[in-house]
C-alpha cells in the first residue's frame, strides 16, 4: 500500500468506484475506470501514464456527478464498513444555512494515507468531502446559478460537474463535466429551472490534479438569492 497521500486517495477513489458498481449504482463498465484510478496510484516511478491525468480526472469527475444525481449527497458512504472516524471538532465556521460546521477525518483502516476531511453540517448533514488541508468555499446562491469560491486557485486548472441530489427518490441528471483553467478561482454553474417538489440540495464535484471535493447545499424551489448566513435555528430551507 503506498504511503504518498496523493497515490493512497487515488486507491480510495478506486475503492469508491467498485463499491458503486457493486451497489448497482453505476455499470459495470466503469470497473476499467476503477483500474485505471488503481493503476495510476501503485505506478513505481513518473513515466507517462497511459492516459492524461486530465483524462482520468475528467472521468472520475463524470462518475462522482453521475452517482450525486443517482444516490445523493453521501459519496463517501461508499467507503462504509472499511474505514474509521475521527472526532468531530469545531471549525468556527458556517454551512451556507447558517449552522456551525463540524470535522473529521474518514481514514480507511488498512489506507490511513487516503485519509478524507468531512466537513458536517449541524442542520444539514454532509457539507464538504476534501482532501485532509482542504478548505470548503465560500458559496453564494443567486436566482440562477451557484459560485463557490474556492480558497486557493486551481495551480494546473481542474474539471466539475454538478447535480441536484435525489432527496425522496427523485434521480436527476447531472451537469457535463466543464473544464476549469489554470489559476481558477471558483466555480459557477446553472441551476435547475424545473421546480420539482420538496427540498432538495445542490451538490458540485470538483477534481484537479488527482484530488477530487465534493460541496453541497440546501436549494428551495424560489432558488433563495441570500448570500449571507441565515440566523442560527431557522430551518435551512427558510427563504
Amino acid at each position: 500500500m503506498p504511503d504518498d497521500p496523493r497515490a493512497a486517495r487515488r486507491l480510495v477513489q478506486s475503492r469508491i468506484v467498485r463499491s458503486a458498481v457493486a451497489a448497482g449504482d453505476r455499470p459495470g463498465a466503469d470497473l476499467a475506470l476503477a483500474d485505471r484510478l488503481a493503476a495510476a496510484a501503485l505506478r513505481p516511478d513518473p513515466a507517462p501514464a497511459p492516459a492524461p491525468d486530465g483524462e482520468l480526472d475528467r472521468l472520475l469527475c463524470a462518475f462522482l456527478g453521475a452517482t450525486l444525481a443517482r444516490r445523493g449527497p453521501d459519496v463517501h458512504d461508499y467507503l462504509s464498513g472499511s474505514v474509521g472516524y475521527s472526532p468531530e471538532e469545531r471549525t468556527g465556521l458556517p454551512h451556507h444555512c447558517g449552522h456551525r460546521l463540524l470535522r473529521l477525518r474518514i481514514v480507511p483502516r488498512d489506507l490511513p494515507a487516503g485519509a478524507l476531511a468531512l466537513y458536517v453540517c449541524e442542520r444539514c448533514g454532509s457539507a464538504h468531502t476534501l482532501p485532509p488541508g482542504g478548505e470548503p468555499p465560500r458559496a453564494v446562491l443567486g436566482p440562477d446559478t451557484l459560485t463557490l469560491h474556492l480558497a486557493r486557485p486551481l495551480a494546473a486548472g481542474g474539471r466539475y460537474t454538478a447535480a441536484r441530489q435525489p432527496i425522496g427518490g427523485h434521480p436527476e441528471a447531472a451537469l457535463p463535466v466543464a473544464e476549469l483553467a489554470p489559476g481558477a478561482r471558483e466555480v459557477t454553474v446553472p441551476l435547475p429551472r424545473d421546480g420539482a417538489p420538496g427540498l432538495r440540495r445542490i451538490a458540485v464535484a470538483l477534481v484537479a490534479d488527482g484530488e477530487f471535493s465534493v460541496h453541497q447545499l440546501p436549494l428551495t424551489d424560489d432558488r433563495s438569492t441570500r448570500t449571507t448566513p441565515r440566523k442560527a435555528g431557522r430551518p435551512c430551507w427558510t427563504p
